[in-house]
């Protein structure tokens, strides 16, 4: 799936991978949550680790360049995330937050 946002820069973290499963070298591996954040448009958080959802949604959007953030899973305080700026993003609901 990450092969199909090939014409972007991309950053992933996991705390479980320490290699990145794919053949594109283009693909960056973070050694954080909050450094896979850093100056970033928007922010997919793949899967619901205690590493993002500990990290207040201030402190992520401080560190990134863009307010986009989905969260298929609703993992993230919804209302915390709009309160920091985000335009939220969460699978089966209606987006909130700053429009584009």
């Amino acid at each position: 799936m990450i092969e199909a946002l090939a014409p972007f820069a991309r950053v992933a973290y996991d705390p479980q991978v320490k290699l990145i499963p794919t053949a594109d070298a283009s693909v960056r591996l973070a050694g954080s949550a909050l450094e896979a954040c850093r100056g970033a448009d928007a922010l997919i958080v793949m899967t619901p680790w205690p590493e993002f959802l500990k990290i207040e949604p201030v402190k992520i959007k401080a560190v990134m360049k863009g307010g986009v953030l989905i969260d298929p899973f609703g993992g993230l305080d919804q209302t915390a995330c709009v309160e920091a700026g985000f335009s939220y993003h969460r699978l089966g609901a209606p987006a909130i937050g700053f429009s584009l």
